[in-house]
């Protein structure tokens, strides 16, 4: 039971720490006239594909969906959209950095409470993070709070 909630807690970490890439995501219009953005296409409507550029980065997955779709929306012109589409949009927003505020702090009391943290390498054995790399990973989700806990 410990080492399954050690395991989820390292996945937790690490995909926070993911490096950062050039994402390409995706907006659709549904038939509610709300527009969404995403890294997948939906199956069965037609999609506009962006690429973003390489500092955005791919952390955890839906808040990142929202941080990356902020970033194009603000790069966009938005005077076509609803007040209502508008408010929606920002509240996903808001609930994503408050998902990825918690997900950063829980990280951070975990990493900063365990000074051994074990993880899975590639070669499938059990090894522990280095005093560097537990402390590397303390500033990354630290960075991740201070940029979603405001």
């Amino acid at each position: 039971m410990k080492a399954s909630l050690l395991n989820t807690i390292l996945l937790a970490v690490l995909s926070l720490s993911a490096s950062a890439v050039s994402a390409e995501i995706y907006k659709w219009t549904d038939e509610d006239g709300v527009t969404h953005y995403g890294q997948k296409p939906p199956a069965e409507q037609a999609a506009e594909s962006f690429r973003l550029p390489s500092s955005v980065s791919s952390q955890s997955q839906p808040a990142d969906e929202s941080e990356a779709a902020e970033e194009l929306k603000e790069s966009e012109d938005t005077s076509g959209q609803t007040e209502a589409e508008k408010r929606v949009n920002k509240q996903k927003e808001i609930q994503a950095k408050k998902q990825n505020c918690e997900n950063a702090r829980k990280a951070l009391e975990n990493l900063k409470n365990r000074p051994r943290i074990q993880y899975i390498n590639d070669e499938g054995e059990r090894a522990f993070f280095t005093d560097e790399e537990r402390q590397k990973r303390i500033n990354e989700a630290q960075d991740i709070a201070n940029r979603n806990c405001s």
